[in-house]
């Protein structure tokens, strides 16, 4: 076995390993796919230098953030937008309209004339009120 990983060992892999894996949670082939590395020899390098990459994320604290912010701008998870529009429903009379066994959710959100899609949001947000009024009636 090789021990030269003069190749791999660099603070910028070093941030990207720590970044992926940890921060992204990525399986060991998508993180050495995008690091350009050869899996097995990702593995290895872990494996035998993990203080040395501990170390290389200490020595220049700047660096590592400017790296770090750079692959957050490239691979951030997306970001779920909250609506601006929020729905102004009363989950009392949603209930009684669904408990009437007539309705189905998307036929309740056209009833009240929304978006079937912010429906959802809006009756897995007040599930928990929906559910009381059903048990009271």
């Amino acid at each position: 076995m090789d021990n030269d990983f003069s190749h791999i060992e660099t603070l910028e892999n070093a941030v990207k390993w720590h970044y992926f894996r940890n921060d992204l949670s990525w399986p060991i082939d998508k993180t050495a796919y995008e690091m350009n590395v050869n899996e097995r020899r990702l593995i290895e390098w872990v494996n035998a230098r993990a203080s040395v990459i501990t170390g290389l994320l200490k020595s220049d604290p700047g660096k590592v953030d400017a790296i770090r912010e750079k692959l957050k701008e490239q691979h951030a998870p997306p970001q779920l937008e909250e609506s601006p529009e929020v729905l102004k429903l009363d989950p009392v009379k949603v209930g009684r309209e669904y408990m009437k066994g007539e309705l189905s959710l998307y036929d309740l959100a056209v009833k009240f004339k929304c978006d079937y899609n912010k429906f959802r949001v809006w009756w897995n947000r007040n599930l928990s009120v929906i559910n009381a009024q059903m048990k009271r009636e």
